[in-house]
């Protein structure tokens, strides 16, 4: 199998989550990680980290400026009007 998924990010993706769902760790985090070394970027890291969804112009990082997302800081102003809406 690894011969026909090499690449494709889909494939591990749900070659991994097969794995998991099968209890065997060990092995969604061999898949991970030959995802992380013959995917193109971007695609997972690390192969603790295998996100379901991505975004291209998202890249992975444990932080992101709010700078880099312009639609952040009307969140941030209006907080608590959207945490009052929630509490409805």
């Amino acid at each position: 199998a690894e011969k026909e998924v090499a690449g494709h990010p889909h494939a591990y993706s749900s070659w991994a989550l097969s794995h998991s769902m099968l209890g065997d760790l060990a092995a969604a985090e061999k898949v991970a990680m030959q995802a992380v070394e013959r995917c193109p970027t971007p695609f997972w890291v690390h192969p603790l980290q295998r996100p379901s969804h991505f975004l291209p112009q998202l890249y992975s990082s444990p932080w992101h400026r709010v700078e880099d997302f312009p639609w952040m800081k009307k969140l941030e102003d209006h907080w608590q009007e959207i945490l009052a809406e929630l509490r409805q």
